[in-house]
């Protein structure tokens, strides 16, 4: 099988594929005004041009492939197409990040069309500040999601939170806390500067990782885990009685609000 390897001799074996712009959140990091623009339909690949990508991209090396969006759960007939790629030989990873507001009914049928792992956008776990982030009053959705994610058997399940200064910053513990009553992976992001932010707004809300770990480590003791992110990510992991605490990353872009 080929390999792709980019020009500092890494191998490249990781692809992502945004299957739509569209989503129904308007975080304040990504879209503060509220105001969306689209492509248009005929900018868009099909379906079958999206298979004829990955099945190229298999033959070139690629043996993971994440679905993103937007929020793709928002695409008409993604299960056909998850159950369209996931028949394709040669994939070692299949996954999906989502906000998770449509989790609840997608998790089954998401598992059968042959996705394993997720990744749940998830930025507070309460009611009053998630409405603040997102803009909508949906964390209960969310957090049924996850359940069903969980009962359908997808894992691992990996929650991405951004981490803001005096808007989610203390919750940083409560996140922490949350794996070890449940087989969640919390991945911490560092706010990412964007065109619809001000840098003087991004100094005042950014809390670095560092800051992050030190918090993190009040609830357990983090060990470096050794591991194949294909990605910007820093793993560690904390364990208590042999059970898994808590994961961190550093990206050097936010994932998209998928």
């Amino acid at each position: 099988m080929a390999t792709l390897v980019d020009a500092y001799k890494r191998r490249i074996s990781y692809l992502r594929i945004s299957i739509t712009d569209h989503c129904n959140l308007n975080c304040t990091y990504c879209n503060p005004s509220g105001q969306k623009q689209h492509l248009g339909r005929d900018e868009i690949l099909s379906f079958e041009e999206i298979r004829r990508v990955v099945q190229a991209g298999i033959m070139a090396g690629i043996n993971k492939v994440r679905i993103t969006g937007g929020e793709p759960l928002l695409r008409k007939g993604m299960v056909n197409l998850c159950q369209m790629l996931g028949a394709l030989d040669g994939l070692e990873s299949f996954s999906i990040t989502t906000n998770g507001v449509f989790l609840k009914d997608f998790a089954g049928p998401l598992f059968a069309a042959g996705i394993r792992r997720i990744n749940v956008s998830l930025d507070s776990l309460k009611e009053d500040k998630f409405r603040r982030i997102t803009g909508r009053d949906q964390l209960a959705d969310v957090l049924s999601g996850l359940e069903r994610a969980e009962e359908a058997g997808l894992s691992p399940i990996k929650i991405n939170t951004v981490v803001m200064r005096r808007v989610n910053e203390a919750e940083i513990e409560d996140f922490a806390q949350l794996t070890l009553s449940k087989p969640y992976h919390v991945r911490f992001i560092e706010l990412m500067p964007t065109g619809s932010q001000s840098a003087a707004d991004h100094r005042a809300q950014f809390v670095p990782v560092e800051e992050i770990i030190r918090r993190v480590q009040k609830v357990g003791k983090l060990a470096l885990e050794r591991a194949d992110s294909c990605g910007p990510a820093r793993l560690r992991a904390g364990y208590s009685k042999g059970k898994e605490r808590t994961h961190d990353r550093r990206a050097s872009e936010r994932n998209q609000r998928q």
